[in-house]
């Protein structure tokens, strides 16, 4: 939401950023492009890997919207990271 893109990219697992370098990642995201992010609901399969429901705001052609997204975050070594999937 703050256009921290390197710090954002910070959160991506190794596993992701070994696919996904801070470059393309940066050309990836539309600056400004979500207004909001609320984490709605948190489920852990274990201690190290937890799924988690945000609801994004964003703005297109001037109007804003919601969406769902559902994200993937694992811990390994006791840091959580971002799990990019696809």
């Amino acid at each position: 939401v703050a256009d921290r893109l390197e710090e954002a990219y910070g959160y991506y697992s190794p596993a992701s950023r070994s696919v996904m370098s801070l470059p393309d990642f940066i050309r990836s995201i539309k600056s400004g492009f979500w207004k909001s992010a609320r984490v709605d609901h948190v489920e852990c399969q274990g201690e190290d890997a937890c799924d988690v429901e945000v609801t994004i705001e964003y703005q297109v052609h001037g109007n804003r919207a919601k969406t769902p997204v559902r994200e993937t975050w694992i811990r390994t070594d006791g840091q959580w990271w971002y799990v990019k999937k696809g």
